[in-house]
């Protein structure tokens, strides 16, 4: 209102947004400063603490700024990624666990990350821990003195901490624990799909009449910065096909493959938050215009939501396990470990456990009768 009757020189802009902010008066903060870019760059940089940090990264989209150009906010972001990841770490439900490697592998490249998780484990007495990020990362001079010989009286057995940890793999999958969900697949059925070979094996999954589809991507720490899918996982209660997607860019025989299966009528797809997926992979794989429609497909959070609709659950793992509570009520887990020592290390354990998705959900919805009403997706 203040710009229509060209009063936004005389007015105190830091102030009245100041107020607004205070007051958690969005809606009236971003009326004030709609056709002012230096407002709209000052309502950010007010925003910038831990209640307003993600509602900020969202300005900046909106307003097509790039958030490097705050980077009071990008520490703050980094920081409330890092106490995430590192709840994971210390969690003791399965399904939200990440090993320290996977932590340790998130902050690779962002030096300003990993002081603050260096911080944050010793601050948790996770000395061990902390220990092995300094010399992994050589952080050792950017640590204050005092954090640097704390981390040595709680660790001196250093040396032993260090080739333990070097010696083991750091995406180990853990041991399995009794009541875990035990794998359908042998080794050979599991296909690790990056050429021409490797889609000829896949091609077994056309015989389904159940596919399952999950894809993964590095996390970032950055909130708003897309990432490219890098593997996706289609499983059938036969077989499971673990797609490269870097190696396949623009490969034909894999966009035939796919679109054979995401088109088929008779082959129904079960996924989570499946288009989202899909408009991801399509906008960084423009050249592969095989995602852009999937026919006959059911979004797994839709289907717990109507048979479930009292209980929350929102990652795949989680409903993935309380659906396998339903099939089998003395399995509790999917952790299982059938394939650890003979898939590939790199891949995590949330690959393989997320393949269960097809199984699970195959046994749980079968026969087709229980199945809600399918749809149709058309991407661009």
């Amino acid at each position: 209102m203040a710009s229509i009757f060209g009063l936004h020189s005389k007015l105190d802009a830091k102030l009245i947004l100041t107020k607004l902010v205070t007051a958690d008066a969005m809606q009236h903060a971003k009326k004030f400063v709609e056709t002012n870019p230096d407002y709209k760059r000052l309502l950010i940089s007010l925003m910038c603490s831990n209640k307003y940090a993600k509602r900020a990264a969202k300005l900046i989209k909106d307003y097509n700024f790039s958030i490097l150009d705050f980077p009071h906010l990008v520490i703050r972001l980094q920081k409330k990624a890092i106490r995430y990841y590192l709840k994971c770490l210390t969690c003791h439900q399965p399904a939200e666990q990440m090993s320290l490697g996977q932590v340790l592998d998130l902050v690779e490249g962002y030096k300003s990350a990993q002081l603050c998780l260096a911080q944050d484990l010793i601050y948790k007495g996770l000395f061990s821990e902390a220990l092995i990020l300094t010399t992994r990362y050589e952080l050792s001079t950017q640590l204050t003195p005092e954090e640097m010989k704390l981390i040595k009286e709680k660790v001196p057995n250093h040396e032993a901490v260090i080739k333990k940890y070097t010696e083991e793999n750091i995406d180990a999958f853990g041991p399995v624990t009794p009541g875990s969900f035990t794998m359908p697949f042998k080794y050979e059925d599991v296909i690790f799909v990056s050429n021409d070979e490797g889609l000829e094996k896949a091609k077994k999954l056309l015989e389904a009449k159940v596919i399952g589809i999950d894809s993964e991507w590095r996390p970032t720490l950055m909130t708003f910065v897309e990432v490219k899918p890098a593997i996706m996982q289609v499983a059938s209660d036969k077989v499971l096909a673990i797609f490269d997607l870097i190696k396949l860019d623009e490969n034909p025989k894999f966009c035939e493959l796919i679109k054979s299966l995401f088109m088929s009528m008779s082959i129904l797809k079960l996924g989570l938050a499946l288009k989202e997926d899909m408009r991801l992979i399509c906008k960084m794989y423009p050249k592969m215009p095989c995602f852009t429609h999937v026919f006959n497909y059911i979004d797994i959070a839709d289907f717990f939501k109507d048979k479930f609709p009292h209980e929350k659950q929102s990652s795949l793992a989680a409903i993935t396990e309380r659906i396998i509570s339903i099939i089998d009520p003395s399995l509790h887990s999917i952790r299982d470990r059938t394939l650890q020592e003979k898939t590939d290390v790199k891949l995590g354990a949330k690959t393989i456990d997320k393949s269960t998705i097809t199984l699970c959900n195959f046994r749980f919805l079968h026969p087709p009768s229980n199945i809600q009403q399918s749809q149709h997706w058309h991407g661009t």
